[in-house]
C-alpha cells in the first residue's frame, strides 16, 4: 500500500528504487525452503534459471552478496545465448538494489564483464 500510494516522481529516485526493488525481492523469493533444499534443486538441474534464482535469493536475502552474484554469473557462462538476457537482467537487479558503489556490485559488474568480453 505504501509503494502503491508514492508519487510517480518519487518511484524515480534511486534509493527508493532500490528499497523498492529490494522488498519485492524478498517478497517474491521462495522463503518456505531451506537453503539445502533450494542447493538439491539446483543439483537436480543445474542449468534451470528457476531453480539459480531462487537459490540467488535466498543468499542474497541473508546478505551473502558473493555468493549469490556467484551463482548467477556462473550461470551466465554455462548458459545459451537466448537465457543470458534473462541472467543478466536478474544481476541488474542485484545492482540496481546494492548500489553502484557497493564493493560487491563492483566486483560482479567487473567479472560479467570479463565473461562476456572474453
Amino acid at each position: 500500500e505504501i509503494i502503491d500510494s508514492l508519487e510517480p516522481n518519487m518511484l524515480k529516485n534511486t534509493f527508493i528504487k532500490s528499497a523498492i526493488n529490494a522488498y519485492k525481492l524478498a517478497a517474491n523469493s521462495e522463503n518456505n525452503k531451506s537453503a539445502q533444499e533450494l542447493i538439491n534443486d539446483v543439483n537436480k538441474n543445474p542449468l534451470n534459471i528457476d531453480a539459480n534464482k531462487n537459490l540467488s535469493n535466498h543468499y542474497f536475502n541473508e546478505k551473502e552478496f558473493e555468493r549469490a552474484f556467484d551463482i548467477l554469473l556462473d550461470l551466465f557462462k554455462k548458459s545459451k545465448k537466448e537465457k543470458k538476457e534473462i541472467i543478466k537482467k536478474l544481476l541488474f537487479n542485484y545492482f540496481e538494489i546494492l548500489g553502484d558503489v557497493h564493493p560487491q556490485t563492483k566486483e560482479a559488474r567487473r567479472k560479467l564483464s570479463s565473461i562476456i568480453f572474453s
